[in-house]
């Protein structure tokens, strides 16, 4: 009997520890693959979150099970998704496309008729309202174009290394009159060269352009707008002592025709920041709305450019 114990202890001993870790190797294995694909779905969870639609789940050539049907319903949601969007956006530039010209027909035929009213008559000032209404509305169609050409990546084939500073110093010294005659102070800390980044100047120049008048337009007289441009990371930001932004409403101004309750009384029609977030997007650049305490703060960073030109020599402060 105490053979026969030995002996069957050393047979158990001998297929139990095989076989334990086996199963061990085994479930290790499926564990660390579920892991993977738990991740991937994360992952393109988050870059669908993001705004990128175009992010899907690679084909799973395992057997169907939980994960795999899991992530062929993400894809067919993100499919309708990015489906949906992409007509509205068409929709969207199809319209503003379409009732440009027939708006610009009406303003020609506004101020056609002013022409042939005696000045200083309620006529006269009539028809020079319903020609500034019709150019605004122009505006709005021509910026929501625009809009559209950027999110469609049509100015992507005109993307080059270029240098920021020099690109922002010329904005800057262009918008310095208009600035000093609206009563406000701009300032502007840059380096002599550099940096340098890959992208479209004049959209840049245009993302820029939108937010000096934005903080023109939504500031006090004398107010203080202080644009920088930074190396590390590449990038630039424009900041103002206004009223600001609240937290919970600088996602919103984002989007396009959105205002703010205390800004539908000034000029404007709610698609600067839009604009300037899809050209932030065309650039892959990442675009945030601080508080400046007080005002806002606008920063625009863009991914380094390899090799680019690294900042060098002192800044430069222009008033």
């Amino acid at each position: 009997i105490a053979e026969l114990r030995r002996t069957f202890l050393s047979l158990l001993a001998f297929s139990l520890g095989p076989t334990v870790l086996i199963s061990l190797g085994v479930g290790v294995l499926l564990a660390r693959r579920s892991a993977r694909r738990v991740d991937g779905i994360e992952d393109t969870l988050d870059r669908l979150s993001a705004g990128d639609l175009s992010a899907r789940l690679p084909p799973d050539p395992a057997p169907a099970d939980d994960l795999s049907r899991i992530g062929a319903g993400v894809n067919r949601l993100a499919t309708r998704q990015e489906a949906a969007t992409e007509a509205l956006r068409q929709v969207t530039a199809d319209i503003a496309h379409d009732l440009r010209t027939p708006l610009q027909r009406i303003s020609v035929l506004i101020q056609d008729l002013r022409a042939r009213l005696p000045d200083e008559s309620e006529p006269a000032e009539l028809a020079d309202r319903a020609s500034a209404e019709v150019d605004r509305a122009v505006s709005v169609f021509r910026a929501m174009l625009e809009i559209a050409q950027i999110e469609g990546g049509q100015a992507s084939a005109r993307v080059q290394p270029f240098d920021l500073g020099l690109t922002v110093r010329q904005v800057v010294e262009l918008y310095q009159p208009s600035v000093e005659d609206a009563g406000h102070c701009l300032t502007l800390n840059c380096p002599h060269t550099g940096p340098t980044v890959r992208g479209e100047p004049s959209l840049i120049a245009q993302a820029l352009a939108n937010l000096i008048e934005n903080a023109l337009r939504h500031t006090p007289e004398g107010s203080r707008i202080d644009i920088a441009v930074s190396a590390d990371p590449p990038g630039l930001s424009v900041a103002d002592d206004g009223p600001g932004v609240p937290e919970d409403e600088r996602g919103k101004v984002l989007r396009r025709l959105y205002r703010l309750e205390r800004s539908r009384t000034t000029p404007g029609h709610g698609l600067g920041l839009s604009l300037v977030a899809a050209i932030a997007g065309l650039h892959d650049a990442s675009l945030t709305l601080e508080d400046n305490a007080p005002g806002l703060r606008v920063r625009l960073v863009f991914p380094p450019e390899p090799g680019g030109l690294a900042a060098t020599g002192s800044s430069d402060p222009t008033r």
